[in-house]
């Protein structure tokens, strides 16, 4: 309840009505001293309350009363954490995002001709979300990146391929197998998210909603998984460019239901899809030339 409670709070603290402004200046006066100074006058009173002749619904009234307003100090406190969360979030990001920022510049100087830059930025925006949400969350994360190709020529099809990935356990090898779009057998998920054209976002916010798909996470091996994001790019076409996958290995980290997951991608991932998507359109630029 008190997570809901924060959670509401925080989504809505921007709205502009008589509610919120109200919420707004109540909270100007939580102080830690004043709830400190309550408890001390309620302690007091305590006694001559509950042993005095004073009706029962006094004396329960005065109860509620004592316990709602030790709740709404709780409450304060639990909010105040959670802001530091998000604002320690934001800072992360910025931070991050300026590290691959001026790796990406180091990279094109080093490589004009812009070929590998897609898949060198995928690769910094794995490691790095990957180091700030663990961080953060305290939990383990897998982070990938899949793109998809044109046909190699005539007598083959589009196909799609994991480019970058990071989790605890780094890879070896990174040559990641291809898979054909559309695929006719079973495949992983992402296979079948690429066949889904404008589609944008996607979110699987418990272990029942990534079990009622049909793909690979079902497996034994993969049954870890608590939630799952994959954030889809079209780069300004009609086709799907590349997703950037995230698997939560806890439940209800990354929200407690899809509006509050997609809260959380829009607010703290865009902008490494807004990289991914600036990194892919450089390398096609600059290898069309």
């Amino acid at each position: 309840m008190t997570t809901w409670i924060i959670r509401t709070i925080h989504r809505y603290k921007e709205s502009d009505n008589i509610f919120i402004r109200t919420i707004r200046i109540i909270y100007s006066f939580s102080k830690d001293w004043i709830s400190g100074l309550i408890n001390l006058i309620s302690g007091a009173f305590i006694p001559n309350v509950y042993l005095s002749d004073k009706p029962i619904c006094g004396k329960i009234i005065f109860t509620v009363a004592l316990i709602l307003v030790n709740y709404y100090f709780h409450l304060v406190r639990e909010y105040k954490i959670k802001e530091y969360m998000y604002r320690r979030l934001s800072s992360d990001i910025i931070h991050s995002c300026t590290i691959i920022t001026e790796a990406l510049a180091d990279y094109t100087l080093e490589n004009v001709s812009g070929k590998g830059h897609f898949q060198y930025a995928s690769r910094l925006v794995c490691d790095e979300l990957y180091a700030y949400l663990k961080q953060c969350f305290k939990c383990e994360f897998r982070i990938s990146v899949v793109q998809q190709f044109a046909a190699k020529d005539d007598t083959s099809s589009q196909y799609c391929k994991m480019i970058a990935r990071r989790s605890k356990n780094k890879l070896k090898n990174t040559n990641f197998k291809e898979h054909k779009i559309p695929s006719q057998k079973d495949t992983y998920y992402f296979v079948e998210l690429f066949q889904k054209d404008g589609l944008t976002f996607v979110c699987l916010v418990d272990d029942k909603e990534i079990a009622k798909q049909d793909f690979y996470y079902q497996s034994k091996k993969h049954s870890k998984i608590q939630q799952y994001i994959a954030l889809l790019e079209n780069a300004y076409s009609d086709k799907v460019a590349f997703i950037l996958q995230i698997d939560c290995m806890a439940k209800g980290k990354l929200g407690q239901n899809s509006e509050e997951v997609e809260d959380f991608a829009s607010r703290y991932l865009s902008p490494y899809v807004s990289i991914l998507n600036n990194a892919y359109q450089h390398e096609r630029v600059l290898s069309s030339n």
